[in-house]
């Protein structure tokens, strides 16, 4: 947890740079599961955002255009 912390405010991610280290003796399971949770819930909306980016960004060609633009590449 301290890991992600220092790293959220370092690039300024939120929710977790706002967020403060707890103190051990406050610290529990039910905490740990709670902040295991909302991290695996923003890494997944990460995950799937820039997967959906990637494929915006990209085009289909065909096998024959695949084919010329290798030839233009290694014809060079």
């Amino acid at each position: 947890m301290n890991v992600v912390i220092a790293a959220a405010k370092k690039y300024e991610i939120e929710p977790f740079a706002t967020l403060s280290v707890p103190r051990l003796k406050n610290f529990g399971s039910d905490e740990h599961r709670q902040f295991k949770a909302d991290l695996d819930h923003y890494l997944t909306q990460l995950l799937l955002d820039n997967s959906s980016r990637s494929k915006r960004d990209s085009v289909l060609i065909s096998s024959e255009l695949k084919d010329s633009i290798t030839y233009f590449i290694y014809a060079s």
